[in-house]
């Protein structure tokens, strides 16, 4: 709906996801042909809210923007703590490409955590709920860092490209992550129906 509202205009428009910043500022060096699985693992009731940042990260990471092979394990449809919203309890596996993607639910944890399986090691990042990250390379500490909260970075970046017309450095990421959620949608949809996503 949102592209056809804006394809007779000349617009730079600006999805505002962290998943992209997160691996900048983790400071991990992962080429993209050497990642086998991508892992997140999140607390229940969090999952959809969150989705277009997982897809966001794992399209970066995997170079790809088709989802294929798209599963849903063990689900419950749940009423989001956002009100008129859904969310999900369960399991979603799907691929990128050759890269196969889980996000995985579990309860009671501190932090979501972002797994990267390579052909020689285990990257991890952790986003802690008071805003604090850290990223591993085999469990050895690579970076602390800050989350990217919308109100400094978001903030940032739109004076950055609006002060520079002519070269826009960030608002380029809509037609990339319209993508993503539309193809999600479309798979998630052939498995639960009536769903309403934050």
């Amino acid at each position: 709906m949102a592209r056809n509202l804006i394809k007779n205009y000349n617009s730079s428009i600006f999805v505002n996801s962290w998943g992209n910043e997160i691996l900048i500022r983790s400071k991990l060096k992962t080429k993209k042909s050497t990642i086998k699985k991508i892992e997140f693992i999140v607390r229940k009731g969090e999952m959809l809210s969150n989705v277009t940042h997982f897809l966001d990260i794992s399209s970066s990471l995997a170079g790809n923007y088709e989802i294929k092979n798209f599963k849903l394990k063990k689900f419950k449809l749940k009423i989001s703590k956002r009100s008129g919203f859904n969310e999900i309890e369960g399991n979603i596996n799907f691929k990128l490409g050759n890269t196969q993607v889980k996000i995985i639910n579990k309860n009671s944890i501190r932090y979501h955590q972002l797994n990267i399986f390579t052909s020689n090691n285990k990257n991890i990042i952790k986003i802690f709920y008071d805003g604090s990250c850290q990223s591993f390379k085999n469990k050895k500490l690579i970076n602390s860092f800050k989350f990217p909260y919308a109100s400094k970075f978001s903030e940032k970046i739109f004076k950055i490209d609006s002060q520079n017309r002519n070269k826009i450095k960030y608002f380029n990421n809509y037609s990339t992550i319209s993508k993503l959620e539309e193809n999600f949608l479309i798979n998630i949809n052939k498995k639960v129906k009536k769903l309403r996503i934050t």
